[in-house]
């Protein structure tokens, strides 16, 4: 998912679901890009939570129930 991955991954395009081996191939194969993917990782990672998570569904279903209450 584009929105989690963010620029610290490799995507596939739902219609290559098939082809999902490409992007693990390359991660693979080329070292560079492992050991950036590696690196950033854990920092993509760190700007999610549970709490944050939590709190941003929370604000979504009051949202929902001032609108269709």
């Amino acid at each position: 998912m584009a929105e989690i991955v963010g620029d610290v991954g490799l995507l596939c395009p739902p219609a290559m679901c098939r082809r999902s081996a490409t992007p693990l191939a390359r991660i693979v194969d080329d070292d560079d890009l492992h050991g950036e993917l590696n690196r950033r990782g854990p920092e993509r990672a760190a700007q999610f939570s549970w709490s944050s998570s939590a709190a941003r569904h929370a604000e979504v279903y009051r949202e929902a129930i001032e609108r269709y209450g």
